[in-house]
């Protein structure tokens, strides 16, 4: 879906306008946030209990490097012969190649990877059996009340939103920083 989104910009543009790229820029908004949930569920499976907190920060840290190469390329295209249109079929083409690297080399399951030997799975799956059995045995309920009315969480909350506004700024204004700074 983001891939297709990505490439729907461009020719969305020309076809229908503005709410098309609304749409695309909805579509990519819902596909990145699933991300944060697969980067959870893929560290709660593949990482060693002792080294969970690691392995969430590198199989997040794709959503800082994805800018890092995005922006000079963005500039790029925006001065080329290309124009804009150009960044957003080469992120097509370069998404459409690294999700099928994933899907070639990924497993829900690391005992389902050819890969994994038997000396890597028993260090990843160390400590995990008795680590859920606890937990499994100690359901209890979300306290939303105190969390809605905690001001931590709302500090949080406000701490996030500004972030990720300032982020976006950097995001659309970003591009033609790069394409200006000589």
């Amino acid at each position: 879906m983001s891939a297709l989104s990505t490439l729907g910009i461009p020719i969305g543009d020309k076809i229908f306008g503005f709410w098309s790229i609304y749409l695309m820029r909805i579509i990519q908004g819902t596909c990145f946030a699933a991300q944060y949930v697969v980067v959870s569920i893929v560290s709660r499976k593949w990482a060693p209990v002792t080294s969970t907190a690691t392995f969430l920060i590198l199989t997040s840290i794709h959503f800082q490097f994805g800018q890092l190469f995005t922006m000079p390329t963005a500039g790029y295209f925006c001065e080329s012969n290309f124009g804009w249109e150009g960044v957003y079929y080469t992120m097509f083409t370069l998404t459409l190649i690294f999700t099928m690297i994933f899907f070639f080399i990924f497993r829900d399951c690391p005992s389902e990877h050819p890969w994994i030997s038997e000396i890597e799975l028993k260090e990843i799956e160390f400590g995990k059996a008795e680590k859920e059995n606890k937990e499994n045995n100690k359901k209890q309920k979300a306290p939303y009340y105190k969390m809605l009315t905690d001001w931590t969480t709302w500090l949080l909350f406000v701490t996030f939103f500004c972030s990720e506004i300032a982020f976006q700024f950097l995001l659309e204004m970003g591009p033609y920083y790069l394409n200006k700074v000589k």
